[in-house]
């Protein structure tokens, strides 16, 4: 089970092992535009920048500014936060005599605050009545239990687990799925996805892995139809097998689970039908379950069920996100693009435990279940969790204060809303949520480029190329000093 301090959905790429979320940004070019910067460079007589433009042809030159770009989107990025709320807020209302009133056009805008911050607020609330049911069995003199015990009497614990890891599981958008392959994709001055330059050839070496899965899908597809038409009608559990036989997405799920990358195709298919077919022997009126399948079959539905739900949950952000691709790019784009349109994919996220979640208070549970102990009629952690619940229990408070700075400073302003049911809305913890996740995705589509940040602030350009700033000077050698230090490091020899 993986830590509880990965709060955050691991980015999963097509072949990209989970990495930590990186700063989204506009490196659409990478080494090459750093090349590309680097050859423009005007040295002349000046010995500073030749040692720059040496520096940014070398992989560690490259990393320094790359560490710089990203600093300098972070902070764009931050300050675009800052500023956001009178812009989400001048987008929808418009002042008069000391109020906010809405403008004409946005009762669709209103009905979508309304019902989306009932939804939120009935999805904390159930997070709220499983954090109480295990708070107020808590009976522990341990450090660990008592943090534990103020951690989940908190009011906004419930608000920081929804924020960080339920709201995406239960109620996935296209944002969620941005989440899963941030480490994959930027976004372009557009909103448009671009993959990232230095996954390139591992996605290319994935999409080829997939092609046997592809390949398969038609032919499961068609087996199982035909073995759908031979189930007798008996009862309703053969009646739920013809159905669920027909269904694409099970289809899918064959195919993810039984056709294994770099294995023969065709032996694989065989298992799978002959698998298929001991479920089953042959009678007058068609194929029925065997004694021994009825007793697997159960699980089997069920467990295809739970996996078809979460697959309807994240169909349309799938699709969504796959439209933001920009396919046009070139030949590797557009195959991504068509890679998402199959339902393999949706087989493969809701292989992930946590695409499964169906509620908060599923979650609550199983965030805790294997932690905490029964003990004298309550409930303990577990000596060998302590540390890692005191870690977690830590972690949550630095959240709830980061996001109650972020939500007292918007009553001032969402204040001024002239209609009372909107602006209660708003003033609420649901609405602020609401207010908040708006405005961060409009600034998570938003183009930011590092890159071109930095040299502006140093650089001048003229019909000859890149001129650095007189009064740039430290901050250029501060980054030889840097890459100074990082060929240093390699040129160590530790053995």
């Amino acid at each position: 089970m993986k830590p509880w301090t990965t709060t955050l959905l691991s980015a999963i790429a097509l072949a990209v092992s989970p990495v930590n979320l990186p700063p989204a940004c506009a490196w659409q070019n990478g080494e090459l535009a750093l090349e590309q910067f680097a050859d423009r460079i005007v040295t002349d007589d000046n010995e500073l920048a030749k040692k720059i433009q040496d520096a940014m042809r070398s992989p560690a030159g490259q990393t320094v500014l790359r560490e710089r770009a990203s600093v300098m989107e972070t902070a764009a990025r931050e300050e675009a936060r800052q500023n956001a709320l009178p812009g989400y807020l001048d987008e929808h209302f418009e002042e008069a005599a000391g109020q906010l009133v809405l403008k004409s056009g946005q009762e669709e805008f209103r009905a979508d605050v309304i019902r989306q911050t009932a939804e939120y607020q009935a999805d904390v609330d159930e997070i709220q009545s499983a954090i109480d049911a295990i708070a107020g069995q808590l009976t522990g003199d341990h450090e660990a239990d008592k943090l534990l015990k103020r951690v989940l009497s908190h009011p906004l614990t419930a608000w920081v687990l929804y924020a960080t890891e339920v709201r995406q599981r239960i109620r996935p958008d296209e944002r969620s799925i941005l989440e899963l392959y941030q480490s994959v994709f930027v976004s372009g001055p557009s909103g448009e996805l671009v993959i990232r330059p230095g996954v390139r050839a591992r996605i290319e070496e994935q999409l080829s892995r997939g092609n046997a899965r592809r390949r398969a899908l038609g032919r499961i597809e068609d087996e199982l139809k035909i073995i759908s038409g031979e189930i007798a009608p008996v009862d309703d559990v053969h009646q739920q097998l013809k159905e669920l036989f027909q269904d694409e997405y099970f289809a899918a799920f064959c195919c993810y689970d039984a056709i294994g990358e770099g294995s023969d195709l065709e032996e694989r298919l065989r298992n799978l039908f002959n698998s298929i077919d001991n479920f089953f022997e042959d009678h007058s009126d068609g194929r029925r379950l065997t004694d021994d399948a009825r007793n697997e079959i159960g699980d089997l539905i069920s467990r295809v069920n739970g996996r078809r739900e979460a697959a309807m949950r994240l169909r349309e952000p799938v699709n969504r996100f796959a439209r933001r691709i920009d396919a046009g790019r070139d030949d590797l784009h557009q195959r991504v693009q068509h890679a998402f349109d199959s339902t393999l994919v949706l087989a493969m996220l809701t292989e992930r435990g946590d695409m499964r979640t169906t509620s908060g208070s599923q979650f609550v549970r199983e965030r805790f279940e294997d932690r905490l102990q029964e003990s004298s009629g309550g409930l303990t952690v577990k000596e060998e969790q302590r540390d890692e619940v005191v870690e977690y229990a830590r972690e949550l408070l630095q959240y709830q204060r980061q996001l109650r700075r972020r939500l007292a400073g918007i009553d001032e302003r969402v204040g001024k809303i002239a209609e009372s049911e909107l602006r209660d809305t708003f003033l609420s913890d649901a609405g602020k949520y609401l207010m908040i996740r708006a405005i961060n995705q409009q600034i998570a589509n938003r183009g930011y480029d590092g890159l071109a940040m930095w040299i502006n602030e140093h650089f001048t350009e003229t019909a000859d190329g890149y001129v650095a700033h007189d009064d740039s000077s430290a901050e250029l050698e501060a980054i030889l000093e840097q890459v100074r230090e990082i060929q240093a490091q390699l040129e160590k020899d530790d053995f």
